[in-house]
C-alpha cells in the first residue's frame, strides 16, 4: 500500500495482523497506486488497496514498477511493516495455510507429507531450501518482503504488542489516533507454547529464519 500525500509504502507481511492494518490504512492509499475500483470486503478485498493488487508482494521485486510510477528509489517514502515472532509465524503459516485449502503449496505439501502436521511442515520448509525460487508461502524469512539494496524499514511493528504499535505507527506517520484498532479477522492473541514443536523443528525453524532473529531481535529458543 502506498500513499503519496502521506508518504509511506506499506509491506504487508502474512499472519502478520495485516488485514486490520489495511483496513486501518486505505484511507489514505494514491488512487493511482491500487488496481482501481478497490473494495472493503469480499474474498481478496485487501488486495485491491495494494499497488498492483500484491497484498504480500515483496519490495524489491517491485522496485521496478515503482519506479515506472514515479516513486524512484523510495527516497522520501516511509517504509512500515510488522513483523512476528518466527516461531509462531511458522505455526500460523501452516494452521492457515497448509491444514485446509486448496492451494499450490498445500497441494505439494501433503503430496509429500500426507500426515500433514506443524512437524512435518517443518521438514517441508528444511527441503523447500533446495529451490531457492520456491514460492511457496513461508518458506523464506520475514526480512526478505522488505529487504532492499542500502535500505530498512523506516518503522517495524511487532505483532505481540499489536495494538500499541497501530497507535504508535499511526503517530510516526503523522495520520490521526483510531478510535478503535481494526480486528479483521477476530481471531483472539494467545502466548505462543514453543512446546508445540519437536527439538528437529526447532532447530529448522533457528536455521531457516535465522535472519529474522538477527535482524527483527527476537530470541533464540534451542531444543533441551
Amino acid at each position: 500500500m502506498i500513499s503519496r500525500e502521506k508518504k509511506f509504502v506499506f509491506v504487508h507481511i502474512y499472519k502478520t495482523g495485516g488485514t486490520s492494518l489495511t483496513r486501518a490504512l486505505l484511507p489514505f492509499v494514491s488512487a493511482d497506486l491500487h488496481p482501481g475500483n478497490p473494495r472493503h470486503e469480499g474474498l481478496g478485498w485487501q488486495g485491491s488497496w495494494h499497488f498492483r493488487n500484491g497484498q504480500h508482494a515483496k519490495l524489491a521485486p517491485a522496485l521496478p514498477a515503482l519506479r515506472r510510477h514515479g516513486l524512484g528509489d523510495l527516497s522520501g517514502y516511509r517504509i512500515v511493516t510488522f513483523v512476528r515472532d518466527p516461531y509462531s509465524w511458522v505455526h500460523s503459516i501452516w494452521r492457515s495455510f497448509y491444514t485446509s485449502g486448496g492451494s499450490e503449496g498445500r497441494a505439494a505439501f501433503t503430496a509429500r507429507f500426507p500426515g500433514g502436521g506443524l512437524d512435518d511442515f517443518c521438514r517441508f520448509i528444511a527441503e523447500e531450501q533446495a529451490r531457492p525460487q520456491t514460492r511457496h508461502w513461508g518458506m523464506k524469512p520475514q526480512v526478505s518482503f522488505f529487504e532492499i539494496p542500502g535500505r530498512a524499514p523506516d518503522f517495524i511493528g511487532r505483532f505481540e504488542e499489536y495494538e500499541a504499535e497501530v497507535a504508535r505507527l499511526m503517530q510516526f506517520l503523522g495520520l490521526p489516533p483510531l478510535e478503535a484498532v481494526p480486528h479483521e479477522l477476530r481471531r483472539r492473541r494467545r502466548t505462543f507454547d514453543l512446546g508445540v514443536y519437536a527439538p528437529e523443528s526447532l532447530e529448522i525453524i533457528n536455521h531457516v529464519m535465522a535472519p529474522d532473529f538477527r535482524s527483527l531481535g527476537y530470541p533464540v529458543t534451542t531444543a533441551a
